[in-house]
């Protein structure tokens, strides 16, 4: 392969020419207040369906962006667009996009393109920046099953007017409760602050400072497996044939609601650490830029990303071999942290997520979580275990 592309997307760096050439400067443009969701998708066909409604309700729009695709993902967007109308729009990214799992000469190729190039996956997601209308945009992944009222709840407070009164009460318990997050994640100890009472009154707090001033919160959610009809989580344990492939936790600053500006994009990241994790020898994902400072809103989400066909095998070998390594999801719920055998290995979990996930666990996760198992104890289970076995 050439280090030099001669594709005519990257020969042509005018959008009037080249379809995928992104203009930052076009983020900039006056916007209704609403929240965008952004959908990236390639062979996603597995959950996509079931991704979409479980957060489509909450957003004023779902932009998808499909690259790639050789299953059904194109099938089902546009099924789930003639159902859902207007609030979905979608776009096929054409170029060829080089991410992850790269051979030796595709990966000195990905080295070679300059950060705009259509062929990285950082450019792929500005795309999908650039398509949507509302002020707001937070990235929505189709191998994720979103809580839906919690993830309303949010959006609502962004598309809130007025003033929100915000008592004395609910101020003292943000503070308290932000305090022993950031001594959490940067002295790992506690101060004790994390109790429910304060956390609740965190969250009531954070809700309306969200409705007055529109500060940016970021999400995170917890990995799941399904096997023989019972939902598992993965305590992400080392054993002696390798890693549990995801501790119970992900998210933390990667998505994020934020207000789209031109100083609001994704740009290419080579995360080693994220190369070993995930069997890919070679990977050059993308990170968000242009959010310094966003504010922990708790868990919105279940990961499916271990019920995927090329990686479900593995984890039913693993389950059989290494019970200890997953938790029931009802007892790992109703569990807490200091009673669970999740992970300490720094290079699965790092120590200040370590800390910030275990304060989470004991004050959101019960209630938030709630709503999943009993929407999925039946027709969730029934639905991924017979996609498995097809």
């Amino acid at each position: 392969m050439s280090l030099k592309c001669s594709c005519p997307y990257c020969i042509s760096t005018s959008s009037d020419n080249n379809p995928y050439h992104v203009d930052f400067s076009s983020f900039t443009k006056k916007r209704p207040v609403g929240v965008s969701g952004i959908l990236r998708v390639k062979n996603d066909a597995e959950f996509l369906a079931e991704s979409i409604d479980s957060c489509i309700e909450a957003l004023d729009e779902l932009i998808i962006v499909y690259n790639g695709c050789t299953d059904e993902s194109p099938q089902i967007i546009r099924e789930k667009a003639k159902q859902y109308g207007e609030k979905i729009r979608y776009y096929e990214y054409v170029p060829v996009v080089y991410a992850t799992n790269l051979m030796e000469e595709e990966y000195q190729f990905v080295k070679s393109l300059s950060d705009d190039s259509p062929h990285l996956l950082a450019n792929y997601c500005n795309y999908a920046l650039s398509k949507v209308t509302y002020k707001y945009v937070v990235k929505i992944d189709a191998d994720q099953i979103y809580m839906r009222e919690e993830l309303k709840t949010l959006c609502d407070a962004y598309r809130a007017r007025g003033w929100r009164f915000i008592t004395p009460r609910e101020l003292i318990c943000f503070c308290l409760f932000y305090l022993e997050i950031l001594v959490g994640k940067k002295m790992y100890k506690s101060l004790g602050l994390g109790g429910k009472r304060i956390a609740d009154n965190y969250r009531r707090c954070l809700l309306k400072l969200i409705a007055n001033h529109k500060l940016p919160v970021f999400l995170s959610g917890v990995n799941v497996f399904c096997f023989q009809d019972k939902w598992n989580v993965t305590l992400g344990r080392q054993c002696h044939q390798g890693i549990n492939i995801l501790p119970p936790y992900n998210g933390v600053g990667d998505t994020i609601i934020f207000a789209l500006s031109s100083g609001t994009y994704f740009v290419p990241f080579e995360l080693k650490a994220y190369a070993e994790l995930n069997a890919h020898k070679m990977s050059v994902i993308e990170i968000f830029r242009g959010v310094k400072f966003s504010l922990p809103f708790g868990f919105v989400w279940m990961h499916l990303n271990a019920m995927r066909r090329n990686i479900y095998a593995e984890q039913v070998k693993k389950i059989g071999e290494f019970p200890d390594n997953f938790l029931s999801i009802e007892v790992f719920v109703k569990t807490p942290f200091s009673e669970i055998n999740c992970t300490k290995n720094e290079r699965i979990l790092s120590r200040a997520n370590y800390f910030l996930f275990r304060l989470f666990h004991n004050t959101f996760l019960k209630q938030s979580f709630q709503d999943f198992v009993c929407a999925y104890r039946l027709s969730g289970k029934e639905m991924f275990t017979l996609k498995k076995e097809k």
